[in-house]
């Protein structure tokens, strides 16, 4: 009986490890096809990468070409973009230049610099005419060269072209509304002209642009009656009004009125207008020609105080000094109108033959 159980426990364990060879066979083979099949899916995804990188390298050399020449195409951009800011540039400075040369200021200047100058009155005109089409807002510019043009060129409708243009700008502008209208009064019938210059100044009479442009008229026709006419219209209706006081005066001392008249003239001028020099210099003028020297001295220094640079108040200075003998304080004044005059201006002139009376006195 043991026996017989050895013998079964011997084929047992035979089976056993049959089992097991086979099992480990098993194994062996299922490891050996395994590795066979991950070499040939190794040997396979390296084909394919090896295709893959061999037709994708073309395409990143195209890639690499058209980056190049994207990188070119910016340098060049980039050349032509400053190249055209440079262009652009030296455009806008000439632009800039061109805009400044043609401004009403400069073209006034140079017509004002072709007339004093070179005596050209055709160059002035012409830089007059190339004011008309330039564009600013100020109408004063078109204004200042229409009293220019009128003042120096005989030039009618150029005048009246600049006018025109000013008052386009700013049509209620007083000063070129009486320019204009003193321009074209002299092209109507007397009465007619005064008549209207008369409801002008009813109207306007406290404006001292209107004013002025009257008085020019009457001045102008050397009709210094119809001045003190025009003058009392607006010193009745505006009685705070210097311009009509002071013309008042000025045709008084033509009509050759009582002294005592023109006098209280200039008084209430200068009493609603102290700071005018042109008022104290006319004063003295009148009061010089009635031999009050030290009166009109007194008015010639209050104008000078009040506009130093004026070249007349200085010679009119040294003249009345010369008469008084005063030499010293003769030279220096006449010395001061030298000084400020422009050369060969009348008085320029007027000085220098005075400081050669004074010197040849002295001597």
């Amino acid at each position: 009986m043991s026996e017989s159980n050895d013998k079964i426990l011997e084929k047992l364990s035979s089976l056993i490890n049959i089992f097991f060879l086979l099992l480990s066979a098993i194994l062996v083979i299922g490891g050996l096809i395994g590795w066979f099949q991950l070499s040939s899916f190794k040997d396979s995804l390296r084909n394919d990468i090896s295709k893959e990188t061999k037709s994708v390298l073309p395409k990143i050399a195209e890639l690499d070409e058209k980056k190049d020449s994207v990188d070119r195409l910016i340098g060049e951009l980039n050349d032509l973009r400053n190249s055209t800011s440079e262009e652009l540039s030296q455009l806008k400075s000439i632009t800039e230049r061109q805009r400044v040369e043609s401004s009403p200021g400069v073209l006034l200047a140079k017509a004002r610099n072709a007339l004093d100058k070179d005596k050209d009155v055709v160059e002035s005109t012409k830089y007059l005419t190339m004011l008309l089409d330039t564009s600013s807002s100020l109408p004063g510019e078109y204004i200042y060269a229409a009293l220019f043009a009128k003042n120096n060129l005989s030039n009618k409708p150029l005048v009246r072209r600049l006018l025109d243009k000013a008052l386009k700008i700013s049509p209620d502008n007083t000063l070129a509304k009486a320019v204009r209208y003193e321009y074209i009064a002299y092209e109507k019938p007397r009465e007619e002209a005064q008549k209207e210059i008369e409801d002008l100044l009813s109207k306007h009479g406290g404006d001292p642009s209107i004013v002025k442009a009257a008085a020019n008229y009457y001045i102008e026709l050397d009709d210094y009656q119809g001045l003190k006419d025009a003058m009392l219209i607006v010193a009745n209706k505006y009685p705070t009004s210097a311009p009509a006081y002071r013309n008042l005066a000025v045709a008084a001392e033509e009509l050759r009125l009582d002294s005592r008249e023109i006098e209280t003239y200039y008084d209430k001028a200068l009493q609603y207008s102290r700071n005018d020099d042109s008022i104290h210099a006319r004063y003295g003028h009148y009061l010089r020609s009635l031999g009050r020297f030290d009166e009109a001295l007194e008015q010639y220094k209050l104008a000078s105080e009040i506009d130093p640079t004026d070249d007349d108040y200085y010679y009119y200075m040294a003249l009345i000094y010369f008469r008084k003998n005063e030499i010293d304080k003769s030279i220096q004044n006449v010395n001061l109108a030298l000084e400020l005059s422009p050369d060969l201006s009348q008085t320029n002139l007027r000085s220098s033959v005075l400081k050669r009376r004074i010197e040849m006195s002295s001597k």
